[in-house]
């Protein structure tokens, strides 16, 4: 800058080194170079110095190229060159930076001055500081007057307040440089975290980020002058923090501080979050490093915990299968203490009182045994016996669903932590779990009961359940106020190819989509670890919202897994090389006095002494000690069996009394007068309230007398699904912005809450969702209800996982049932909803052999109930039959969404009142003579009022007889053999809507010709089909008027 002021006050002096110049609209050159006449459209010339001078005082910008200005003739700087101005500029730089140096003082971008406006700056800045000399040097000489001297910064950053805010307008080329530099700090904002040292094995660097210090980078990208001692103003909110709380600062301070906060040891992206207070929180905190640290009792409490960690791995690792080792975590000590760190502080800042844990194989059992405080010698065990391994098909995967215990650094506070099961999908359970808690505490924020779910890289990058499920989050009803994120990233994909399971740079970029923080963290650094888990639980009680965080280790099992050789040799080459992180922190603090190594042995001995004692007595113990102890531990198992006990019998009526009826049907067929609806529903309710005054109660009432019930008895209810309010349950005013109307949630002061939940479109999701919320609670009926059309299958994960091997695998008491809506319409193609009941019976487990067992038995030996009933009133008995039985088992129920509107499918009050109950098989009542039958039609669901009224259109009333069986699974033996024993000389078909692969017929046929009344069983169905439905409308007229009449044909049975 000074040898450009030099050289323009040459040419206004019409000095004779301007004479040599031919200087043209946009550019200089030198006249013994000159461009060619085409170049840049622009014609060279030669022009007098009167001219130029004209041109550059009338306010045109001079753009000049630095290494074209020619030498001063002033003697004292003519010597000094541009090579002289880069070392000056640069004596503080590293021969890192010199190279952006270099080329952003050699480019060829021209460079832009307003030559009458540097000049006028020039001479104010020169002239204020004549005048603050003057002043400090009359300060001084004033004698007797005793000042405190401030610092240097502060005295400057006074002075420069008093006199700068003189200039009306600073510089050009200041306020572009400013904004650069306002430029430089969101840079870091968004990608620091690529710069950031988080690889302990410092192999995902190479491959992100080249190994230099990024500021000089930076400043080369936004051209920012590489001048350190340069002050720049920085905005309010920067000042606080980069600025050290003073509105400047230098560039060199600013890009150290930048470093320090970004580019360390953590890595932050959070520049993506559209909550402005969420994002300046973290902003503050992360450049605040003065926060990075630990007292002297946490760094003693930490190194403890990981030695003892250590130890237990190291232990385990000789007793089980070599398959297995890699679910041992050593070299991931400080992802386990994190897990510790996060719950102390959850605790003792924020009074949480309960956590639910969600997690795969990793290091659970270490987890169980150290974070949990779960008794050594009951973890061997499980790891020992058969327990273990049938549950989780490894000798490591202890499904330990509720664990209570004292938490250290909590006395006398009992703390609930759960441990959820570990298949694929066990995220939205966990959520699931995390939200029935929530209710039945009356939880309203979340703040007592946080849930924590434990990824592993590869799982989170791949699997679209973690997106679907992260979706709910933003859902009404779903919310479970701030989930933790912690990835175990012990970087095992490194053996296998990148491009297979992750796309982008990170596992976690998925939690990005939905404006989730994240921060990856170094595992080898304990500090870092320990201020990141503060700073994770503190945002999530602040905010309520989700956080993630990558927690970047190693694992020292490292195994050639479909990997080339050179990139197995290069991890094993990097984990030799590196210093377990355990030894790497008692080396440091013994050298700083912390801890001795005398405390270290006593650690390590009485750690593997305790350990080795309890193999040996796990070792003795027996399979019922082991199971006992287990329930014991489990206390919200314990109170489960207590509600549980406190259930009425099965066969006890599950009818009301006919005053509640009245009452439900009242509330629900009426609104209050200030309530205005449309005529839409001011015609629903008129109907509705025919229907009740001439006792015809359609699906729709019986459902919501159901649900009424039980609200009045003290039960909540929930229900999901897409459409949810198909039934109308909830009503809407008509006015604009009307509030909506809940029937269910005004029939009495006392009842308990109707909660009406409008789900995504994921069915994977909700489906896990409501599972997982019906295994933590005995007072909510949970219903899912399914979209219409073939869209079950969407779930079927969940199905296999959960709804079928959720109790036998993992010991989970769920009641929830699925309302899958199944017909078959031949109106239109599109009306063909196939709920593919063949998938859930293949699931089954009764043994059809078994045909003589009570019903007790049934229903305890069995893993599921699934019906498919054709009245009203028995959807009504199995809705309330489900909270009131005294097994828990998930209940599937098909519905005929058909009958909805059906005139012949219509319950009466009295099949509701007291003395009722479900009806698993319905015979025959129209059948006066049982030697006339001929033929006995079994059949289940909508298809038996096509066949009534076949059989009444063809007059074979009384020589054909057809039976419903309701309850399919399991099949209600007793009650079919004691009917059909009647009709000894007739023959026996079973007659099914669905094509002859699919329904029921593969599940009921074994069965029923187990039983001593049948002998010879035929199938009338549709021919078999790979999909659901008809492919047009005269087919699918054609294939059911051919059941039809091979149903009506009593010829060749």
């Amino acid at each position: 800058m000074f040898r450009i002021l030099k050289y323009l006050n040459q040419i206004k002096d019409g000095s004779s080194q301007f004479q040599r110049f031919s200087i043209l609209r946009y550019r200089t050159y030198a006249t013994d170079q000159p461009p060619s006449n085409g170049n840049d459209g622009q014609n060279p010339g030669n022009e007098s110095v009167e001219d130029v001078q004209q041109r550059l005082f009338s306010g045109e910008p001079l753009h000049l190229r630095v290494d074209q200005i020619p030498p001063l003739d002033n003697p004292e700087v003519s010597d000094f060159s541009i090579d002289e101005e880069v070392e000056e500029v640069t004596k503080h730089q590293t021969e890192d930076e010199m190279e952006g140096i270099l080329e952003g003082l050699y480019t060829n971008e021209p460079m832009h001055f307003r030559v009458d406006q540097i000049q006028r700056d020039a001479d104010e800045i020169q002239m204020m500081s004549n005048q603050m000399d003057h002043e400090k040097t009359q300060e001084a000489s004033n004698e007797g007057i005793a000042t405190v001297s401030e610092s240097p910064l502060k005295e400057r950053e006074k002075r420069s307040e008093r006199y700068f805010p003189k200039l009306k307008k600073p510089p050009r080329a200041s306020i572009l440089n400013e904004l650069k530099v306002e430029t430089v700090i969101r840079s870091y904002w968004s990608r620091g975290h690529l710069a950031a040292l988080i690889d302990p094995l410092y192999i995902s660097r190479q491959r992100m980020f080249r190994p230099e210090f990024p500021s000089r980078r930076v400043l080369r990208q936004h051209r920012v002058p590489v001048d350190r001692e340069t002050l720049y103003h920085l905005l309010p909110d920067d000042a606080t923090t980069l600025g050290g709380g003073y509105s400047r600062t230098k560039l060199g301070e600013l890009m150290k501080r930048l470093n320090e906060a970004y580019c360390s040891t953590i890595g932050v992206e959070f520049s993506y979050v559209h909550d402005q207070e969420a994002k300046y929180w973290i902003r503050d905190r992360i450049e605040n490093t003065e926060l990075r640290f630990m007292h002297r009792d946490q760094l003693r409490y930490c190194i403890e915990h990981m030695i003892r960690t250590e130890t237990f791995s190291e232990f385990l690792k000789d007793k089980v299968p070599k398959e297995q080792v890699r679910y041992i975590p050593l070299g991931s000590e400080t992802s386990l203490l994190a897990v510790d760190l996060l719950v102390e502080r959850a605790l003792k800042k924020h009074n949480a009182r309960e956590f639910i844990l969600g997690m795969r194989r990793l290091g659970r059992v270490n987890i169980l045994a150290n974070v949990f405080n779960l008794d050594p010698v009951l973890v061997y065990s499980l790891v020992q016996s058969d327990i273990g391994r049938s549950r989780d098909g490894s000798c490591l995967g202890i499904d330990a669903v509720s664990h209570s215990s004292f938490l250290r650094g909590v006395k006398k506070r009992m703390i609930l932590m759960s441990c959820c099961a570990i298949p694929q999908n066990f995220y939205p359970l966990t959520l699931g779990f995390t939200k029935a808690i929530q209710m039945r505490q009356n939880d309203e924020f979340g703040d007592k009961v946080w849930p924590i779910v434990i990824h592993v890289a590869r799982g989170l990058a791949s699997q679209g359940i973690v997106y679907e499920t992260l979706k709910l989050n933003n859902v009404k009803n779903y919310e479970t106020f701030g989930t933790i994120h912690l990835i175990f990233n012990n970087q095992m994909e490194q053996t296998i190819k990148r491009e297979m399971h992750m796309t982008l740079e990170y596992c976690t970029d998925t939690l990005r989509t939905l404006n989730i923080p994240i921060f990856h963290v170094n595992g080898d650094d304990l500090v870092a670890v320990h201020f990141i888990m503060r700073l994770a639980a503190d945002f999530r009680a602040q905010f309520r919202r989700d956080v993630a965080v990558d927690i970047v280790s190693y694992s020292r099992f490292m195994t050639q897994r479909a990997a080339t050789k050179y990139e197995f040799i290069q991890v094993q080459q990097a984990i030799m090389h590196t210093e377990p992180v355990v030894h790497k922190y008692i080396r440091e603090l013994i050298n700083e006095g912390v801890i001795t190594q005398s405390e270290v042995d006593i650690w390590r001995k009485n750690s593997l002494g305790s350990y080795a004692d309890a193999w040996q007595k796990a070792a003795k113990m027996s399979t019922g000690d082991i199971d006992r102890n287990i329930w014991h531990s489990q206390l919200f198992l314990d109170q489960i069996r207590k509600d549980i006990k406190k259930l009425e019998k099965l066969d006890k009526a599950t009818g009301i009394d006919r005053s509640i009826l009245k009452k439900i049907c009242d509330k629900f067929s009426t609104v209050p007068d200030s309530i205005k609806l449309s005529p839409k529903h001011l015609g629903l309710l008129k109907r509705r309230r025919y229907l009740i005054e001439n006792d015809k109660l359609d699906w729709v009432i019986c459902e919501a007398l159901a649900y009424g019930s039980l609200l009045l008895e003290g039960n909540f209810v929930r229900i999901s699904g897409m459409d949810v309010n198909r039934r109308l349950h909830i009503l809407e005013e008509a006015t604009a912005g009307g509030q909506s109307y809940d029937l269910l949630n005004n029939l009495d002061y006392q009842q308990a809450k109707y909660i009406h939940c409008k789900s995504t479109t994921s069915q994977y999701a909700t489906a896990a969702f409501e599972y997982g919320y019906s295994c933590a609670t005995t007072r909510t009926l949970v219903v899912w209800e399914a979209p219409e059309g073939d869209k079950t299958s969407k779930a079927q994960v969940v199905i296999d996982h959960y709804f079928a091997g959720g109790y036998l695998k993992y010991n989970y008491h769920s009641n929830i049932i699925f309302l899958i809506p199944h017909y078959h319409r031949c109106e239109t193609v599109s009306k063909v909803c196939n709920g593919r009941p063949e998938r859930f019976l293949q699931l089954a487990n009764d043994c059809e052999t078994a045909t003589e067992i009570n019903v007790n038995r049934q229903f305890e030996q069995t893993n599921m109930i699934l019906t498919n009933v054709s009245t009203p009133a028995n959807f009504f008995h199995v809705i309330r039959r489900q909270l009131r039985m005294a097994h828990r088992r998930p209940l599937v129920v098909f519905t005929p969404n058909l009958l909805i509107s059906s005139a012949e499918c219509k319950a009466q009050m009295k099949q509701l009142e007291t003395g009722t109950k479900f009806q698993p098989y319905f015979p025959d009542p129209s059948i006066k003579d049982i030697f006339k039958v001929k033929k006995i039609l079994l059949c289940t669901g909508k298809v038996y009022y096509d066949l009534k009224n076949e059989r009444k259109n063809r007059g074979l009333d009384g020589k054909i007889a057809i039976c419903r069986i309701e309850q399919i699974c399991p099949l209600p033996y007793q009650k079919i053999n004691a009917d059909l024993l009647r009709y000894y000389t007739a023959k026996v078909a079973w007659v099914q809507e669905e094509p002859l692969n699919q329904g029921w017929w593969t599940y009921v046929e074994h069965r029923l010709l187990n039983l001593p009344c049948i002998t010879r069983l035929e199938c009338i169905a549709r021919p078999p089909r790979a999909d659901g439905g008809s492919r047009s409308v005269q087919s699918c007229f054609e294939e059911h008027s051919r059941v039809m009449v091979r149903a009506m044909t009593l010829e060749n049975n």
